[in-house]
């Protein structure tokens, strides 16, 4: 009999649910919030990103600067970063030690720093991600030495 009752309450026009109106209204206010919101969230992930790939680079260069104490040079540059974590073939074991990285990390985007010694200008050697845009030579570059030659000018 149960039965019966509800086949009834659904035909008499007493409907549960939602008219198109509502769930209109209701898309609407999450694209409201989506559009307020999600630029937000996507700028705090972009600051994630470049304070990540920022403390990378303090690690390389920390890395960099036992490489120097222990070898007395830096890696070339066809060396590359590689360097940190395996034994070049014209270092002897004695002057090597051990390794100064477990693994090379990888910027806030997932690309490889560039690595060049000597560096350019009076520098010793250049570090930078690509950035954003994964593209060298561009404004978004993030160069471990930016805030020394942003003084120098």
């Amino acid at each position: 009999m149960q039965i019966g009752k509800e086949k009834r309450f659904w035909r008499s026009g007493n409907r549960r649910g939602f008219s198109f109106l509502e769930i209109m209204m209701v898309v609407m206010i999450i694209g409201i919030l989506v559009a307020v919101v999600g630029p937000k969230i996507l700028n705090k992930v972009g600051f994630a990103r470049d304070r990540a790939t920022r403390l990378q680079m303090g690690n390389i260069k920390t890395a960099l600067g036992e490489y120097e104490m222990t070898v007395g040079a830096l890696p070339t540059t066809d060396q590359g970063l590689d360097a940190l974590v395996h034994r070049p073939s014209d270092v002897s074991e004695d002057l090597w030690g051990k390794r100064k990285m477990d693994d090379l990390p990888l910027d806030g985007w997932g690309e490889p720093f560039l690595y060049r010694c000597p560096g350019e200008g009076e520098r010793e050697y250049d570090l930078i991600s690509k950035g954003k845009d994964r593209k060298e030579g561009t404004e978004d570059d993030i160069s471990a030495f930016k805030d020394d030659d942003e003084n120098r000018r």
